[in-house]
Formats: structure tokens, C-alpha cells, sequence
């Protein structure tokens, strides 16, 4: 989950974002 601390995500709304667009964050990243 580190990728995630990368991004800036740190609150739970963000996380569930990434999760809902995983596709989109693996491809933004």
C-alpha cells in the first residue's frame, strides 16, 4: 500500500476511489 501514500491518498474516501477505479490508478501510476 505504499503506492497508495505515493499518490497523496491518505483518507479513507480517496482509498475507496482507487479501489472502485483500480484500472485507472494502475494506468495514472
Amino acid at each position: 500500500m505504499t503506492f497508495i501514500k505515493i499518490c497523496g491518498i491518505r483518507t479513507e474516501q480517496d482509498l475507496r476511489i482507487v479501489v472502485g477505479a483500480g484500472v485507472d490508478a494502475a494506468g495514472f501510476i
